[in-house]
């Protein structure tokens, strides 16, 4: 997107929006997929993150984590851009708060693990 267009982001059929948080910066590219259909790429993301989660140390979080993500209809992946900044990071974890507020989401966050709110509950190796 190029700034220019509006996403209606109460109609339930986007799939792309550009978040420009600060001018001169470069925007936070968020992405929807769904995980209607087995070989959608949104089953395909669910397939490895519970590959990821077999890393995992075993317990109680990590089975909720796998329960959670057997039901995942949606995912939401925030790309974040080369020059993000402080602010950057917090416009992130407001969409993110967002999606665990409203929609019982988990966050996955690379080279971290899994969080429900701001709690890391499970750590991947």
């Amino acid at each position: 997107m190029d700034g220019s267009s509006a996403v209606d982001l109460a109609d339930p059929t986007w799939r792309n929006v550009d978040l420009f948080y600060r001018a001169g910066k470069k925007p936070i590219a968020l992405e929807v997929t769904r995980v209607d259909e087995p070989d959608s790429v949104g089953a395909e993301e669910v397939e490895e993150f519970l590959d990821l989660l077999t890393e995992a140390r075993r317990g109680l979080s990590r089975r909720k984590v796998d329960q959670h993500l057997r039901r995942t209809r949606f995912i939401v992946a925030a790309q974040l851009p080369s020059d993000i900044e402080d602010d950057g990071y917090d416009a992130n974890g407001w969409v993110m708060h967002y999606f665990t507020a409203n929609h019982g989401a988990l966050v996955q966050a690379d080279g971290e693990g899994f969080y429900e709110g701001s709690k890391l509950t499970v750590r991947l190796p």
